[in-house]
């Protein structure tokens, strides 16, 4: 069975992600919570399915806002956007490319150890984006143009990431990321920068 979503369902639950994060996300901010940004650029290589005749890699840029607790426990709000690269000219490549879009929102637990921090987050996320479809050239004449088809699904985000200087301000760290769902599923490694202090 294929999910297929409207554009007002897609709105409908961005917007109740960002419900539910006025509550537990910014109802922590008390003297035992503590949060930060993180910027990421990643890859994602094989993502992309070459049945379709794509290149099969990818690359990902974020941004992502966590709120963790003492309990040890965090939620994260994460937004990405992933592409296929090629690394071939283009002439020689079909189009248009494959992506996905990711507004999720995770929950995880961490530890921060010798202000070293560890964590992994698993949750919920809206995706949408374009796959390529059949070749729609004529035969006989050069062309690599292909179907565009959008899509819209619900996926399962993950993320285990680590990173150092936890107390201090900023740091840098990896992250493996991953989104699950029937569309495009996609993971990959991320090199990051987080902004603010972790305990």
């Amino acid at each position: 069975m294929i999910y297929s979503f409207s554009k007002n369902q897609i709105s409908l639950a961005v917007l109740l992600i960002l419900s539910v994060i006025a509550n537990p996300v910014f109802g922590w901010a008390n003297e035992e919570s503590s949060s930060w940004f993180s910027i990421l650029l990643g890859v994602n290589p094989d993502n992309f399915k070459k049945d379709r005749n794509a290149n099969g890699s990818g690359l990902t840029i974020g941004l992502i806002y966590s709120r963790q607790r003492l309990f040890k426990d965090m939620i994260t709000f994460r937004i990405l956007r992933s592409a296929e690269v090629g690394f071939v000219p283009i002439a020689d490549t079909n189009y248009p490319y494959e992506s996905l879009n990711e507004v999720s929102l995770l929950y995880g637990r961490f530890i921060n150890h010798k202000n070293i921090h560890i964590s992994g987050s698993i949750g919920l996320s809206f995706v949408a984006g374009i796959n390529r479809g059949n070749w729609i050239g004529t035969i006989g004449i050069e062309s690599y143009e292909c179907e565009r088809l959008p899509y819209y699904s619900i996926g399962i985000p993950v993320a285990f990431q680590i990173n150092s200087n936890a107390s201090g301000s900023c740091g840098i760290g990896l992250q493996l990321f991953g989104n699950y769902n029937r569309k495009q599923p996609i993971f990959g490694l991320a090199f990051l920068i987080k902004f603010g202090k972790q305990k």
